[in-house]
């Protein structure tokens, strides 16, 4: 047995600086590698500061736009709002013109009806007047056509003894 104790130390001596080997490897690979990832973020930090500068003139550009438009549509909302606010003066000075006109011509008819009342009133008087009058003669008439009847009567007596 003693014979296998020789190869094995030498196995585990390969064996030791095999994995010393492959630790030292492996460490200097991370090493490497957290290097490279650190000169990878620099360029990262550069890429991304130049696409966030992009993405920002981008942004600007398309904020400037919806500025623009905003400013726009707020101009036309205002000529349209001057112009209704024309058409409402122009309005209002038409709807006083009617109203004045209308006013003049309420006052017309009223005193047109005033005339007419008046005049109605004169007719009136002057048919109660004519109808007085027609009263009168017809009492005349009867008083007449009595005075005719009777001397009629007397007439005709007269030639009845006669």
């Amino acid at each position: 047995m003693q014979s296998g104790y020789i190869g094995q130390r030498s196995r585990k001596r390969r064996r030791n600086i095999l994995l010393f080997l492959f630790f030292i490897f492996l460490f200097g690979l991370i090493i490497f590698s957290v290097s490279s990832f650190d000169v990878a973020d620099d360029e990262m930090v550069v890429v991304e500061k130049i696409n966030d500068e992009t993405e920002n003139i981008i942004l600007i550009n398309k904020l400037e736009n919806k500025l623009l438009e905003i400013e726009q549509r707020l101009f036309l909302r205002e000529n349209i709002l001057n112009s209704l606010k024309e058409k409402n003066k122009v309005l209002e000075n038409n709807n006083k013109e009617y109203i004045a006109n209308i006013q003049s011509l309420n006052i017309e008819k009223d005193q047109k009806n005033i005339e007419s009342k008046k005049s109605n009133r004169s007719n009136r008087l002057e048919m109660h007047k004519l109808q007085k009058t027609i009263d009168q003669l017809k009492d005349e008439i009867k008083l007449a056509n009595d005075s005719y009847l009777s001397i009629k009567k007397k007439n005709d007596a007269i030639k009845k003894k006669k």
